[in-house]
């Protein structure tokens, strides 16, 4: 959990929280990204705007940021025709 987001969990007080991470495999999803993504996530956000097909490009390179990407990114699975397609 990113302690700057105000929500920090003792893994002993509150185990359920680390068997529910490990179930849905979210462990790279959870883990804190480290203070060099911060310039990178602002040029992503400030370029997010002007995107064509849910691709921009970022310092040179081309991102995609649709949910399959995402997904891939954090070692998830895809879901078909979930709520938030």
């Amino acid at each position: 959990m990113i302690s700057e987001k105000g929500l920090e969990i003792n893994p002993e007080d509150f185990p359920q929280f680390d068997s529910v991470i490990i179930i849905c495999q979210w462990q790279k999803f959870c883990k804190h990204p480290g203070s060099g993504i911060s310039p990178i996530a602002r040029d992503f956000y400030a370029n997010v705007y002007e995107h064509e097909g849910n691709q921009i490009n970022v310092r040179g390179k081309v991102i995609t940021f649709d949910n399959h990407a995402i997904n891939h990114f954090y070692e998830l699975p895809d879901i078909e025709d979930d709520d938030y397609h």
